[in-house]
């Protein structure tokens, strides 16, 4: 059984700072899963498979089809036309 919540393989979309991050830390787990990247940017996920951060990538048509979880790695404002509120106006 692997470390993620009983998944033996996790799909991230978006092999960024965010998704990368996340995909090292997987890898870095005693039972780590089989990561798949997904993204736009082919160097990203060439960068990603040599750096040992993911077992395979793909670009968005493939969208990690058998995984046993998804983890979206986009940032705050990815697929947002309108700026993020600041912390101080947030609750307001």
């Amino acid at each position: 059984m692997s470390a993620v919540g009983g998944f033996g393989s996790v799909a991230i979309i978006g092999i960024g700072l965010i998704g990368g991050s996340i995909a090292a830390a997987l890898k870095q787990l005693p039972d780590a899963p089989t990561v798949v990247g997904i993204d736009t940017d082919v160097a990203a996920l060439r960068f990603a498979l040599e750096a040992g951060f993911i077992d395979d990538g793909s670009l968005p048509d493939g969208l990690g089809a058998g995984a046993g979880a998804v983890e979206l790695g986009l940032g705050l404002a990815a697929g947002s036309s309108r700026p993020l509120p600041s912390p101080s106006t947030a609750g307001d």
